[in-house]
Parts: C-alpha cells; sequence; structure tokens
C-alpha cells in the first residue's frame, strides 16, 4: 500500500529536516544537514539517473549521509537510490549496509533488490558467486531472487548462468518472468 501524496510530503519533510534540527541542539557538524538534505535532493531526481560525480561532490560526508538515508525507516525509494549510490561510489562503508539490507526479509522489497544489486556490482566476478548465490537460490522473495540473477548475469555471467537457469526452471511461472532480462544477458554472452 502507498502512501498518500500528503503522508509522502511529511515523511520526506521529516528526513530532510531531522539533521538541520539535530545541528540546531548542537548535536551534529555545521554543515551535516547540508549534506543530508544535498543527498535528498541528488536522490530525488526523476529526470535521468545522477552519476557518482555529484555523489562524490558531497564531501566526505556523503557516504554518511547516504548509510543514514539507506538504513532510514522511510521512503523505501530514495533509500533504494541511496543503497545504489552507496554501490556507484564503491564506498568502503556499503558492503556491510548492503549486506545487512539485502538479509532482511522485513525491508521493503525495493531496497533489498538495491542491496542485491548492490552487493554484485562491489562483489565483481571473482566474488559475485559466493555473494549472491545464496539469494539466488534461497530467498523467499522471488523479486529478490530475480535481482540476484541480474546481479549475476552482469558481474560473473560465465560462473553464474547455469545457477540462473536452474533456478528459473525452479520458479513458478509468474516469478520465472523476472528472470527473463538475466537469462536473455546469458544467452548473449553464450
Amino acid at each position: 500500500m502507498r502512501p498518500g501524496p500528503a503522508k509522502l510530503a511529511v515523511a520526506l519533510l521529516s528526513l530532510a529536516s531531522a539533521p538541520l534540527l539535530a545541528r540546531a541542539a548542537g548535536a551534529a557538524p555545521p554543515d551535516a544537514g547540508d549534506v543530508r538534505a544535498r543527498a535528498l535532493e541528488l536522490l530525488g531526481g526523476i529526470d535521468r539517473p545522477v552519476g557518482a560525480e555529484p555523489f562524490r561532490a558531497l564531501g566526505p560526508d556523503g557516504e554518511a549521509a547516504l548509510e543514514d538515508i539507506a538504513l532510514s525507516p522511510e521512503l523505501p525509494l530514495y533509500r533504494a537510490r541511496a543503497v545504489d549510490a552507496l554501490a556507484l561510489l564503491r564506498s568502503p562503508r556499503a558492503g556491510p549496509v548492503l549486506r545487512r539490507l539485502a538479509e532482511d526479509a522485513a525491508e521493503p522489497r525495493v531496497v533489498r533488490r538495491a542491496a542485491v544489486r548492490g552487493l554484485g556490482r562491489l562483489a565483481g566476478p571473482a566474488d559475485a558467486p559466493r555473494a549472491l548465490e545464496p539469494f539466488l537460490a534461497r530467498d523467499r522473495d522471488p523479486a529478490v531472487r530475480a535481482a540476484a540473477a541480474d546481479a549475476l548475469a552482469s558481474a560473473a555471467p560465465r560462473a553464474s548462468c547455469g545457477a540462473i537457469r536452474v533456478q528459473a526452471l525452479k520458479e513458478d511461472p509468474a516469478a520465472r518472468a523476472g528472470f527473463r532480462r538475466a537469462l536473455a544477458a546469458c544467452e548473449r554472452r553464450r
């Protein structure tokens, strides 16, 4: 169930203003609220994807702001985009955050899918099968299994396409549709 526009606006305002209130109380460095607000602004862009450079331009506090947003309890789409940004930046902080979010079945699906994709980006060809095959074969959510298939087909197709094909055959027809992109990628790499 999606929140209405008013509830979404209140949630965004509270997410963006929390650091400003903390700064006013003396609990945060002078520019932490500004960095977080700028990060939220970048994450809120809907016209085109944002590359790594604008996130790098946030400076040393940018990764902490992105991590904080990714782990916040509200606004799953912003959280998923923060996860994507952490993986894009290849932040040293990203691995543990992404693993935690991917493994937590209580997290929103969009956040878990982004975390699984990000783990594939961080792992690279050598480590992607070890990092992602548990999600491919054992996760309860078919959308997360499909995200793992996509990430594996992208990061380590030679080592993973066999496992992707096997898992796709195990899926019920509705869930199997989520594997189309990964299976197509595997076919192109044959």
